[in-house]
């Protein structure tokens, strides 16, 4: 357990120009950063998240959970709760790439609960491929765009077996996608709100 830590980024952790696991039941609790990762921050590395728990984490700016720049980032079997930011209430990612100088963001049965910020309340991409497969999106919320996810930039994102519940913000209740192209496969948005434009997307 990574418990009531702070720094100016990476509260819990910082790597850079590494590789990252984080797995078997890790959680991280009650950390801040002054600046990005409240939880985690990762620079032109590789980061893994497995089966971990990120709780009541925040970030001043970017990522209250985790903060990937530059770097491989994918989150399996794992939960963020509580989370808040500037940007990306749990995660925020931009020009993300793996080993083979692709760019992409994996997140796999992930879920994203009572998360909040101004921009994504949940997630945020920038630049990045962004794939999210058979995860929650629940109870978050933005003060101006993306309740939920918010992607920008020259990026395709997948949402394949996803759940948006309950999120809210000004536009995009559950969803923004600002620049690239969107796919969604059976995805699931209930009782998303959006005081403007956009009750899910």
């Amino acid at each position: 357990v990574v418990r009531d830590c702070s720094a100016h980024s990476g509260a819990g952790v910082y790597a850079a120009r590494g590789s990252l696991w984080i797995r078997d039941g890790t959680a991280f609790e009650r950390n801040a950063a002054a600046f990005e990762g409240g939880g985690v921050t990762v620079l032109t590395g590789t980061l893994y998240i497995a089966d971990s728990l990120f709780r009541n984490s925040a970030a001043a700016r970017d990522g209250g959970g985790v903060s990937a720049t530059s770097a491989s980032l994918r989150v399996i079997d794992s939960r963020f709760e509580g989370s808040a930011s500037l940007r990306g209430g749990a995660i925020r990612a931009r020009d993300c790439r793996d080993a083979t100088g692709n760019n992409a963001v994996t997140l796999t049965n992930v879920t994203v609960a009572g998360s909040q910020s101004k921009v994504s309340g949940a997630v945020h991409v920038s630049d990045v491929d962004l794939a999210m497969s058979s995860c929650r999106v629940t109870d978050n919320s933005a003060g101006s765009r993306g309740g939920g996810v918010h992607v920008d930039g020259i990026s395709s994102s997948t949402f394949q077996n996803c759940e948006f519940t309950n999120n809210s913000a000004v536009d995009g209740g559950a969803l923004v996608v600002a620049g690239g192209e969107a796919s969604l496969f059976r995805a699931k948005f209930e009782r998303n709100v959006a005081e403007r434009n956009g009750g899910a997307v």
